[in-house]
């Protein structure tokens, strides 16, 4: 798919991550601009809770299915 179709979700300035959806998945793909071990921390800081958010969206998927367009 088109670059375009890739979602940012955490901007931070050392690193974006990006939500993708293709073929009925979800993808995760990461632009990392600087990595150092305060980085790495933060990093998984964040990733850790969009993994929490998506567990949340996914178990109440039929709650806000209604909502979404």
């Amino acid at each position: 798919m088109a670059e375009l179709s890739k979602t940012p979700v955490v901007c931070r300035d050392d690193y974006i991550m990006f939500l993708e959806y293709f073929n009925d998945l979800l993808w995760f793909h990461t632009d990392v601009r600087k990595w150092t071990p305060k980085v790495k921390a933060k990093f998984l800081e964040d990733l850790n809770l969009l993994i929490e958010y998506s567990y949340f969206f996914r178990s109440h998927h039929f709650h806000i299915q209604k909502y979404l367009p």
